[in-house]
């Protein structure tokens, strides 16, 4: 096993510690706060999500993937039509 002395031990040190600092925790949880109303996935603290009242939170992936349409169908539980068919 080598010893570094001096400047070279202080880098290495240095060096360690950014390293440690830059890494991402191994035991860290993300607290989940809520689930997808529409995909069922975890929504966690400090993520973005939409609050609708018919299905509860969504999550930002579903807000970004879904156009208008499919947003309303799925989450308002909004109907389309034809117009003029049925007596419209």
């Amino acid at each position: 096993m080598r010893h570094y002395c001096g400047a070279e031990a202080q880098e290495r040190r240095l060096a360690k510690i950014e390293a440690d600092w830059l890494a991402a925790p191994e035991d860290a949880e993300l607290l989940e706060v809520y689930t997808c109303g529409l995909c069922g996935s975890p929504i966690f603290e400090g993520e973005e999500y939409l609050a609708v009242d018919n299905c509860g939170e969504v999550c930002s992936e579903c807000l970004e993937g879904l156009s208008a349409k499919d947003f309303a169908l799925a989450a308002l539980e909004l109907k389309t039509g034809a117009a003029g068919v049925n007596g419209r």
